[in-house]
């Protein structure tokens, strides 16, 4: 009789916890794209102008998800500025729908079916998206561009899966993500981080320990472990540029993203609003 009691109560428990992570997972599904609450306005007349102003760049910002760095870019790199801009605009006010899958046995993330456009990438710059949870909890994802021209990132994935270097089509079908470069950085800065990158953080183990149970910094080649987002932080914590927003034990996608260093280049499915320059 006693142990039919103790089985029951194993079993109710079971019970209340998978359909507390249950609930956990449907209740975070609806955060992972979020769709601009203001109107789409008309911007063929701010871009026919030569040049923007702040408050230029600030329009766009909120209507595309384009940053200054990546307006300026477009506008120098192809003869159709208005054209591309206004396709841009066009999946940024885009109600898409997506799907979750499982990445691990506690990890899930989400993915549209029809990619999105990247804003031209250089080596060095920083993916972010909110588009991974595990049981409810958006711990999100992060990469570092490692050959923008041949489109790889380097990226620790999930556990049981070493930090290897992979092509960032994946990174188009996030129903949401930021792309951060460190302002004012030289092409010899980001060579730097990109070459330790390579060299000492491919193959890495997975470790969800490292901060807590191993040391958060390795000075050197001697890497224990990383995730994704301690892979971006170490790599430039390497050359002396600390990327971490609160400075805590761990360093996660959002510490990344509240960095003063860095600048917004785009996002797409995030509130446009926190991260607009003042």
């Amino acid at each position: 009789m006693k142990w039919k009691r103790i089985s029951l109560v194993i079993l109710l428990s079971v019970s209340v916890l998978t359909a507390l992570l249950w609930f956990c997972t449907v209740s975070t599904e609806p955060l992972a794209r979020h769709l601009p609450e203001y109107a789409r306005t008309d911007l063929d007349d701010l871009l026919n102008k030569p040049r923007f102003t702040e408050d230029d760049y600030r329009t766009l910002f909120l209507q595309t998800g384009l940053g200054q760095t990546a307006l300026d870019e477009l506008r120098a790199a192809t003869s159709d500025f208005k054209g591309e801009v206004l396709a841009y605009q066009e999946l940024f006010f885009l109600d898409t729908k997506w799907s979750c899958s499982r990445i691990s046995p506690i990890t899930m993330e989400e993915r549209i079916e029809t990619p999105v456009r990247l804003a031209p990438l250089h080596d060095g710059d920083i993916l972010i998206t909110c588009c991974s949870h595990t049981f409810g909890w958006r711990n999100g994802h992060a990469a570092l561009v490692t050959d923008a021209d041949a489109g790889l990132v380097l990226e620790a994935g999930a556990l049981g899966k070493p930090a290897r270097e992979k092509s960032l089509e994946g990174w188009l079908t996030y129903p949401s993500f930021i792309v951060l470069r460190v302002r004012k950085i030289t092409d010899e800065q980001a060579e730097a981080v990109v070459r330790y990158a390579k060299e000492c953080l491919t193959g890495i183990p997975y470790d969800l320990t490292v901060g807590i149970l191993k040391p958060k910094f390795y000075a050197g080649k001697k890497v224990a472990g990383t995730y994704c987002s301690h892979l971006v932080w170490q790599a430039y914590m390497q050359s002396d540029i600390d990327l971490d927003g609160d400075g805590g034990v761990l360093v996660t996608p959002a510490d990344l993203a509240d960095s003063p260093l860095l600048e917004t280049v785009q996002l797409y499915g995030v509130d446009a609003r926190r991260y607009a320059p003042r």
